[in-house]
């Protein structure tokens, strides 16, 4: 499932458009930017999908209208356009390889979802496997150090906020890694990817208190929180990748760039695209090599943003 065509109207912090992804007679690219000058609505054009997804989805929280609606407007509306492949389509009985979808927003409301009940059965489920699809935001406030897992079960926890703004969307990532230790598919992946992403330290394993050991440049072994912030970012990216089972997701990343040097961004982001293959990437940066790193087709520029 990868996104191919969003409308926004009336949604706070972007002009009312349509904004397409690629070309309509061929699958939309597995790798978006979305970028524009400051105020332009980067953050809010993935908050967007994150609510259309939340909307048409079942068992999770819904959107406050405040956070969607324009200054003193009545009501938004965003309609979407999914790409769906062969086997969804039969999951949930769709025709077409495209299937359209409308969520509106009213204040005081609880406002609508229309879609064919094939494309809202694909939202609804979620589990941690590689072959599900899902939509998963990384918000742009995703490394913290002092806030407790939500929930032991970490998958029913991700189920209920993964598209939430709020810091404790990954405060379980160390304790539901550290449980999984003998899983070796599950901890080489984070251990490989870590690496990739952030050779100057190392995952090594957990320690007698159930928490994470790492090695840092100098050799000194060190819990996670005393990594530098471009590490802690590195470990959640990676883990949350292996963890989630990100593979067939539309992965929607906030400034993968902050923290880092001018173009490392464009490297995370492809060392996981190769662990992620048929994943969709639509990330939000104004990183210039990350931007350059996309063909014009997959780009998407923004004006000023509406207030």
């Amino acid at each position: 499932m990868k996104l191919q065509q969003l409308q926004t109207l009336g949604v706070r912090g972007l002009a009312d458009s349509t904004y397409t992804i690629g070309s309509a007679s061929a699958p939309p690219p597995n790798f978006v930017v979305v970028t524009g000058r400051p105020g332009a609505g980067t953050t809010t054009f993935l908050d967007a999908i994150a609510y259309t997804a939340s909307r048409l989805a079942s068992g999770g929280p819904v959107p406050d209208s405040d956070d969607v609606l324009r200054g003193a407007g009545a009501s938004a509306t965003i309609r979407s356009v999914w790409w769906v492949e062969d086997d969804e389509r039969r999951y949930g009985g769709l025709v077409d390889e495209l299937t359209q979808a409308e969520v509106s927003f009213k204040r005081g409301g609880l406002g609508a979802a229309d879609a064919d009940p094939g494309l809202l059965g694909l939202m609804t489920r979620y589990d941690h496997t590689g072959e599900t699809s899902k939509v998963v935001l990384f918000p742009a406030r995703r490394v913290s150090d002092d806030l407790l897992p939500m929930s032991s079960d970490f998958e029913a926890a991700q189920r209920m906020i993964r598209f939430s703004q709020s810091l404790s969307r990954f405060a379980g990532l160390q304790r539901a890694l550290a449980e999984r230790v003998r899983n070796r598919q599950v901890w080489d992946g984070v251990q490989q990817l870590f690496g990739a992403l952030s050779p100057s330290a190392k995952l090594i394993g957990v320690n007698t208190l159930g928490q994470l050991d790492f090695v840092a440049d100098a050799g000194v072994r060190v819990p996670l929180y005393r990594l530098s912030f471009s590490e802690r970012n590195a470990f959640v990216f990676a883990a949350s990748v292996v963890l989630m089972g990100l593979n067939r997701a539309v992965v929607l990343v906030d400034s993968p760039e902050l923290g880092l040097p001018v173009g490392l961004a464009a490297r995370w982001i492809g060392a996981m695209r190769e662990v992620t293959p048929q994943a969709q990437w639509i990330v939000a940066s104004r990183d210039p090599e990350l931007i350059q790193s996309v063909v014009p087709a997959a780009r998407i520029e923004l004006g000023r943003g509406a207030p």
